[in-house]
């Protein structure tokens, strides 16, 4: 642990001189003139008169005068002995280390307790002074009733378990206090209705990205909040009006838009950079490609760029893109170009590879055709973009198809109707959040969280990147003014950070981007979630980024030893007693240091949901109350304010034409009585129909066919008219056909009159069946 600084005793001592020096002169005054018993009373100026006498003095006198004198020096000397005491002495060092918490002296030294300045103080010198004016303040919790205000520009790691109270007592009261530019990614939605309403009314932009469109189902038990012992604390009234908020969000499909190819420079000399940033996180290489899916990724990355190179330098030719949304570059439009031009097969047992094989093969035509004649126009591509596009052409079709199976991995989601409206135009731009003050929500619900893992993982990914590219905030300098033209800094607000996946860019941004005005607060369930999804020896670099870390009551017990031995040890003193018993009884006492755990993990765990522990660099832990914006009446009366309103979106939808099956319809079966030539044209219509159909039908067989036999032609044509009329259920037709076939020269009617008469059981049979009420068979 550091040492504690020695300049507040310096200033005490140089601040207690004069007084030290007054008092002195007036004690040595009253000691002379009681020990010489004087008339004269005591007072500051007795020793300087007495002083210009000394040679007239008596030796008893004397002796008394310069014990006097020497008194009020020793006085006045003092506070500059402990100056010096101060200065040179060493700490003592403890046998077993002095762990302690701070105290309210520390606290308020290291700034936690001041309330924010605007604007740079008039003493230039004092260097956190001069932060504390330019950042603005993070809340981390209370001690003794005040708000602990961390203004600097260090990044918070927040560890609670689910239920724990992060959202009310760090996420709410910072959204309704941080004074710049935030990005939040809010799972929940809660944090949305919350607060941004108190944003929007302080004058700052704020948006709402929602891919999936809908805002979940909320009900009014979202917003309770209860204590430790399970009873409601929060207000009635204002969880009733933000459950109705909510519900009148989820009945439209709501979001701003954000379009990543925005980001993609128009300028040649820098396109091609751009795509290959963005590839990297559409495509990363897991495992640092040592699972032998290097290849693939990379020839996916360079079809990727190819392809979006070729969509960029094209894009004069959509002359719809402003009025039709999916003629714009996006990552929509990218992946219907790379499978426009495949059949696509409706065949249930066909194998996944020959479709990726068959859309490769139609790919690999069409771009064949496409750089001839881009190669003999007025509009060639660029030689990067040829390049790319007919090193897939030229390759291999069973390779490509693997290919185009990596590439169309990760673009699925974006062929989703919203995913795909919200992803093709822009309402913020990424690289104005340090410009001016603006706040953007990244809503997804909780079981969304993997589906749309890929997006938000290149939303934040590009965040940073553009932020980066923009460049410091002290070379972005205005001419005239000579300021700065990003004077804000932004809050990266990350609740359920590993939700997102593996994000590089935060990985690896963590050790720079506070420079850039970027400040992240990372919230998780535990430590091991991030050791999980980036590695033990990341996480452990990750770690050391942050200057603060707040650490809720634990419930492993592994988190709660981890937590235990970051508060370190302190030194005590132990007694022990003995007694020996003999002739005589003796007793002894011995003080010995023992060394103790500042908490023990039992403790931590043990430790009142209200509470948590700040580990902050450069200091001692503090043990610090949590916030609570419900008993905060500012905090309160914030959230109470409703959110803007948010656009909706329309997502352009195609035709679909659903292929619904024909019910069969049923067929009466004929009788014997029902088709007497002699009656047909009068009794029943659908028995004249039939002979007429066999007549045409018959005639016409034997015309088309006339070298061949009669039986055949009459064999053929009975097989066919079996299938139309459905024969197996016609005993009386297939007996008709039959007859026909025996003696093919006989007439119809010969043929009718041939047929047997049906029995009476068979003629039972179907009349008991009931047909009045079957619509199939009214209808035909």
């Amino acid at each position: 642990m550091s040492e504690p600084s020695k300049k507040p005793l310096v200033i005490l001592g140089i601040i207690l001189t004069p007084p030290a020096a007054l008092g002195g002169l007036f004690l040595g005054a009253m000691l002379f003139t009681r020990w010489q018993a004087l008339k004269t009373p005591a007072s500051l100026g007795v020793l300087p008169r007495y002083f210009a006498h000394t040679h007239q003095m008596s030796p008893t006198m004397h002796t008394a005068f310069i014990a006097s004198c020497a008194l009020a020096g020793i006085i006045t000397l003092a506070p500059a002995l402990m100056i010096l005491v101060a200065t040179f002495m060493k700490p003592k060092r403890e046998l077993h280390g002095s762990a302690r918490f701070a105290n309210r002296a520390e606290i308020f030294q290291a700034g936690l307790l001041n309330k924010p300045k605007i604007g740079k103080p008039a003493d230039k010198r004092n260097q956190k002074q001069t932060d504390q004016a330019e950042y603005p303040a993070l809340l981390l919790g209370k001690y003794k009733g005040q708000l602990l205000r961390w203004m600097d520009n260090g990044f918070v790691l927040v560890a609670a378990r689910t239920r724990a109270g992060k959202g009310v007592s760090i996420i709410v009261p910072n959204c309704l206090n941080y004074r710049d530019s935030m990005v939040v990614y809010d799972p929940k939605f809660e944090n949305f209705l919350l607060t941004a309403g108190f944003r929007a009314q302080a004058g700052q932009k704020v948006f709402l990205f929602n891919p999936g469109g809908l805002m979940p189902g909320i009900s009014k038990a979202a917003f309770e909040e209860r204590d430790e012992h399970g009873n409601i604390v929060s207000d009635a009234d204002h969880v009733a009006q933000l459950a109705q908020q909510a519900e009148k969000l989820s009945q439209n499909i709501c979001s701003h838009r954000w379009n990543p190819f925005t980001y993609i420079s128009r300028n040649p000399l820098f396109t091609y950079r751009d795509l290959s940033n963005m590839a990297a996180i559409m495509y990363p290489m897991d495992g640092g490609g040592k699972n032998g899916n290097a290849f693939w990724i990379e020839s996916a990355r360079k079809l990727f760029v190819g392809l979006s190179l070729y969509m960029i330098e094209t894009e004069a030719e959509r002359p719809t893109r402003d009025a039709d949304y999916k003629q714009r570059s996006s990552l929509g439009y990218l992946y219907r170009l790379a499978t426009q031009t495949h059949s696509v097969s409706h065949s249930s047992n066909q194998q996944e590879s020959d479709s990726n094989e068959e859309t490769s093969n139609n790919l690999q035509a069409w771009l064949k055709s496409e750089l001839d004649y881009r190669a003999q126009s007025e509009a060639p591509l660029s030689d990067a973009c040829h390049t790319l596009l007919a090193d897939f052409a030229n390759g291999n079709a069973k390779t490509n198809a693997d290919i185009i199976s990596t590439f169309t991995q990760p673009l699925g989601i974006f062929l989703d109707p919203i995913v795909e409206a919200v992803t093709s135009d822009d309402d913020f731009r990424l690289d104005d959040i340090r410009r001016c003050r603006m706040t953007v929500y990244l809503g997804i619900k909780p079981t969304e969280t993997g589906t749309f893992a890929r997006l938000t993982n290149l939303f934040f990914s590009q965040l940073i990147n553009v932020n980066v590219e923009q460049g410091l905030p002290e070379n972005n300098l205005n001419p005239a003014t000579g300021k700065t033209t990003l004077p804000h800094q932004c809050l990266l607000l990350m609740d359920e950070f590993t939700a997102l996946g593996n994000v590089p860019a935060i990985m690896d941004g963590v050790s720079y981007v506070a420079g850039y005005g970027l400040r992240l607060m990372i919230i998780v369930q535990s430590p091991a979630q991030i050791e999980a999804v980036y590695g033990r020896e990341n996480a452990r670099t990750f770690f050391t980024n942050f200057a603060c870390r707040v650490m809720f009551t634990p419930r492993d017990q592994t988190e709660a030893k981890e937590y235990s031995e970051i508060l370190g040890n302190e030194t005590v003193k132990a007694k022990s007693k003995s007694r020996s018993t003999g002739r005589g009884t003796s007793h002894s006492q011995s003080i010995s240091e023992q060394k103790r755990a500042l908490m023990y993990d039992t403790e931590i765990k043990q430790m009142p949901m209200d509470k948590c522990i700040l580990d902050m660099a450069a200091m001692p832990p503090i043990y610090a109350d949590k916030i609570r914006y419900y008993d905060d009446p500012l905090f309160k009366e914030r959230a109470k304010i409703p959110p803007p309103t948010i656009p909706i979106v329309e997502p352009t939808l195609s035709k679909v034409r659903y292929v619904v099956p024909k019910k069969e319809k049923k067929a009466k079966p004929l009788k014997q009585h029902e088709i007497q030539i002699e009656t047909a044209n009068n009794k029943d219509p659908f028995a004249q129909h039939l002979v007429n159909e066999l007549a045409l039908g018959m005639s016409q067989n034997l015309a088309d066919f006339p070298n061949v036999d009669g039986n055949e032609k009459l064999g053929q044509f009975a097989t066919g008219i079996q299938n139309l009329w459905r024969l197996d259920d016609m005993p009386t037709c297939m007996s008709v056909l039959a007859s026909g076939m025996k003696n093919p020269s006989q007439s119809l009617e010969a043929m009718i009159d041939a047929i047997p008469a049906s029995s009476a059981d068979d003629d039972d049979e179907w009349e008991a069946q009931d047909y009045s009420q079957d619509d199939d068979w009214q209808s035909g």
